[in-house]
Protein backbone atom coordinates (compact mmCIF):
# COMPACT_ATOMS: atom_id res chain seq x y z
CA UNK A 1 0.00 0.00 0.00
CA UNK A 2 2.77 2.43 0.97
CA UNK A 3 4.70 1.63 -2.21
CA UNK A 4 1.60 2.39 -4.30
CA UNK A 5 1.21 5.76 -2.52
CA UNK A 6 4.84 6.62 -3.19
CA UNK A 7 4.46 5.53 -6.82
CA UNK A 8 1.25 7.59 -7.11
CA UNK A 9 3.03 10.66 -5.79
CA UNK A 10 5.91 10.13 -8.21
CA UNK A 11 3.56 9.61 -11.14
CA UNK A 12 1.56 12.72 -10.19
CA UNK A 13 4.79 14.73 -10.09
CA UNK A 14 5.93 13.33 -13.45
CA UNK A 15 2.54 14.03 -15.00
CA UNK A 16 2.56 17.55 -13.63
CA UNK A 17 5.96 18.23 -15.19
CA UNK A 18 4.98 16.58 -18.45
CA UNK A 19 1.66 18.42 -18.59
CA UNK A 20 3.42 21.72 -18.04
CA UNK A 21 5.74 21.14 -20.98
CA UNK A 22 2.91 19.79 -23.10
CA UNK A 23 0.37 22.48 -22.22
CA UNK A 24 1.38 24.65 -25.15
CA UNK A 25 0.66 21.70 -27.40
CA UNK A 26 -2.87 21.37 -26.10
CA UNK A 27 -4.46 23.19 -28.98
CA UNK A 28 -4.51 22.46 -32.67
CA UNK A 29 -3.26 19.25 -34.18
CA UNK A 30 -1.15 20.99 -36.76
CA UNK A 31 1.11 22.89 -34.39
CA UNK A 32 3.17 22.12 -31.37
CA UNK A 33 2.57 25.34 -29.53
CA UNK A 34 0.89 28.65 -29.19
CA UNK A 35 -2.58 29.64 -28.22
CA UNK A 36 -4.18 29.50 -31.62
CA UNK A 37 -7.92 29.44 -31.67
CA UNK A 38 -9.30 26.45 -33.51
CA UNK A 39 -12.86 27.70 -33.91
CA UNK A 40 -14.84 28.56 -36.99
CA UNK A 41 -13.13 30.72 -39.56
CA UNK A 42 -16.18 32.88 -40.37
CA UNK A 43 -16.27 36.17 -38.50
CA UNK A 44 -19.55 36.54 -36.64
CA UNK A 45 -20.45 38.06 -33.31
CA UNK A 46 -20.94 34.58 -31.89
CA UNK A 47 -17.49 33.46 -33.05
CA UNK A 48 -15.93 36.56 -31.50
CA UNK A 49 -17.60 35.74 -28.19
CA UNK A 50 -16.44 32.14 -28.47
CA UNK A 51 -12.90 33.25 -29.28
CA UNK A 52 -12.83 35.55 -26.26
CA UNK A 53 -14.24 32.85 -23.98
CA UNK A 54 -11.73 30.35 -25.34
CA UNK A 55 -8.78 32.70 -24.81
CA UNK A 56 -9.94 33.40 -21.27
CA UNK A 57 -10.36 29.66 -20.62
CA UNK A 58 -6.76 29.05 -21.74
CA UNK A 59 -5.62 31.64 -19.20
CA UNK A 60 -7.73 29.98 -16.51
CA UNK A 61 -6.21 26.59 -17.32
CA UNK A 62 -2.70 28.05 -17.18
CA UNK A 63 -3.44 29.56 -13.75
CA UNK A 64 -4.96 26.32 -12.45
CA UNK A 65 -8.46 27.79 -12.28
CA UNK A 66 -9.98 24.71 -13.88
CA UNK A 67 -13.58 25.17 -12.76
CA UNK A 68 -13.63 28.63 -14.32
CA UNK A 69 -12.14 27.19 -17.50
CA UNK A 70 -14.81 24.47 -17.54
CA UNK A 71 -17.56 27.06 -17.39
CA UNK A 72 -16.15 28.99 -20.36
CA UNK A 73 -15.35 25.88 -22.37
CA UNK A 74 -18.80 24.38 -21.91
CA UNK A 75 -20.19 27.56 -23.43
CA UNK A 76 -17.66 27.51 -26.28
CA UNK A 77 -18.44 23.87 -27.11
CA UNK A 78 -22.17 24.68 -27.15
CA UNK A 79 -21.54 27.60 -29.49
CA UNK A 80 -19.09 25.66 -31.65
CA UNK A 81 -19.64 21.92 -31.25
CA UNK A 82 -17.04 21.12 -33.97
CA UNK A 83 -14.22 22.96 -32.18
CA UNK A 84 -11.73 20.18 -31.36
CA UNK A 85 -9.43 22.56 -29.49
CA UNK A 86 -12.22 23.62 -27.14
CA UNK A 87 -13.20 19.99 -26.47
CA UNK A 88 -9.56 19.14 -25.80
CA UNK A 89 -9.11 22.00 -23.34
CA UNK A 90 -12.39 21.04 -21.68
CA UNK A 91 -11.03 17.51 -21.23
CA UNK A 92 -7.83 18.97 -19.77
CA UNK A 93 -9.76 21.07 -17.24
CA UNK A 94 -12.03 18.18 -16.23
CA UNK A 95 -9.00 15.90 -15.83
CA UNK A 96 -7.37 18.39 -13.51
CA UNK A 97 -10.41 18.42 -11.21
CA UNK A 98 -10.36 14.60 -11.40
CA UNK A 99 -13.68 14.34 -13.22
CA UNK A 100 -12.38 11.58 -15.46
CA UNK A 101 -15.76 10.61 -16.89
CA UNK A 102 -16.36 14.09 -18.32
CA UNK A 103 -12.70 14.39 -19.28
CA UNK A 104 -12.92 11.17 -21.30
CA UNK A 105 -16.07 12.38 -23.05
CA UNK A 106 -14.41 15.65 -24.01
CA UNK A 107 -11.28 13.93 -25.36
CA UNK A 108 -13.38 11.44 -27.34
CA UNK A 109 -15.32 14.34 -28.82
CA UNK A 110 -12.12 16.20 -29.77
CA UNK A 111 -10.69 13.07 -31.40
CA UNK A 112 -13.96 12.34 -33.18
CA UNK A 113 -13.71 15.79 -34.78
CA UNK A 114 -9.95 15.55 -35.42
CA UNK A 115 -8.49 12.04 -34.99
CA UNK A 116 -4.95 13.44 -35.35
CA UNK A 117 -5.27 16.11 -32.65
CA UNK A 118 -1.89 15.90 -30.90
CA UNK A 119 -3.05 17.74 -27.80
CA UNK A 120 -6.06 15.50 -27.29
CA UNK A 121 -3.94 12.38 -27.80
CA UNK A 122 -1.36 13.38 -25.19
CA UNK A 123 -3.88 14.67 -22.64
CA UNK A 124 -6.03 11.58 -23.09
CA UNK A 125 -2.87 9.54 -22.58
CA UNK A 126 -2.20 11.36 -19.29
CA UNK A 127 -5.81 10.67 -18.26
CA UNK A 128 -5.29 6.99 -19.02
CA UNK A 129 -2.18 6.94 -16.83
CA UNK A 130 -4.01 8.67 -13.99
CA UNK A 131 -6.82 6.10 -14.20
CA UNK A 132 -4.47 3.09 -14.37
CA UNK A 133 -5.15 2.35 -18.04
CA UNK A 134 -1.54 2.09 -19.11
CA UNK A 135 -2.34 -0.02 -22.17
CA UNK A 136 -4.57 2.69 -23.60
CA UNK A 137 -1.89 5.30 -22.83
CA UNK A 138 0.59 3.16 -24.74
CA UNK A 139 -1.81 3.12 -27.71
CA UNK A 140 -1.92 6.92 -27.65
CA UNK A 141 1.87 6.97 -27.50
CA UNK A 142 2.05 4.78 -30.61
CA UNK A 143 -0.40 7.03 -32.41
CA UNK A 144 1.63 10.12 -31.47
CA UNK A 145 4.82 8.49 -32.74
CA UNK A 146 3.19 7.68 -36.07
CA UNK A 147 1.84 11.24 -36.39
CA UNK A 148 4.79 13.32 -35.26
CA UNK A 149 7.81 11.11 -34.58
CA UNK A 150 9.65 12.26 -31.48
CA UNK A 151 7.76 15.55 -31.06
CA UNK A 152 7.22 17.12 -27.63
CA UNK A 153 3.83 15.44 -27.22
CA UNK A 154 5.36 12.02 -27.87
CA UNK A 155 8.35 12.50 -25.58
CA UNK A 156 6.22 13.92 -22.73
CA UNK A 157 3.82 10.98 -22.80
CA UNK A 158 6.70 8.52 -23.20
CA UNK A 159 8.46 10.02 -20.17
CA UNK A 160 5.27 9.83 -18.10
CA UNK A 161 4.80 6.16 -19.04
CA UNK A 162 8.45 5.40 -18.29
CA UNK A 163 8.03 6.96 -14.83
CA UNK A 164 5.50 4.28 -13.83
Amino acid sequence: MMLRLVQSGFVACALSLAATSAFAAGTSSGSSGGTSYGGNSTATAETEDAAELFAEALEFNEKGWYRRAISNLRTVTQMEPKNADAWNELGFAYRNVENYRQSARAYYRALDIDPNHLGALIYQGFMYIETNKDGEAQSNLSMLQSLCGSCDEYTSLRDALNAL
